[in-house]
C-alpha cells in the first residue's frame, strides 16, 4: 500500500493572500480569487479563464465555492494578479 503523501504549508498568512488569484481545479475555470477564509473553510469567487483555457466556462465568473482552510494553505498564489 502505497504511503500518503504530507500536505506541505506554503502559506503562513492567508490575509496577505485575500484577492489573489490561485490555480485550483476545483474552478470550472480553473482560476479562482481567496475572497474570506476562516478555520474551516475558504471562500473563492470564479474568475475569468486565460486565453489558452477553458473559456467555455466564464460564464460561471463570480460564482463562489468553498473549500477546506487546511488545504488552501498548501496552494501556491499568483504573485501577479
Amino acid at each position: 500500500m502505497r504511503p500518503i503523501t504530507p500536505r506541505i504549508q506554503i502559506v503562513d498568512d492567508l490575509k496577505e493572500c485575500i484577492g489573489k488569484i490561485v490555480s485550483t481545479n476545483v474552478s470550472s475555470t480553473l482560476r479562482a480569487r481567496l475572497i474570506h477564509f476562516n478555520r474551516e473553510l475558504s471562500t473563492f469567487e470564479v474568475t475569468e479563464a486565460e486565453e489558452d483555457g477553458p473559456i467555455k466556462y466564464n460564464t460561471a465568473v463570480g460564482q463562489t465555492f468553498q473549500i477546506p482552510t487546511q488545504m488552501v494553505v498548501t496552494m501556491k498564489f499568483f504573485e501577479n494578479d
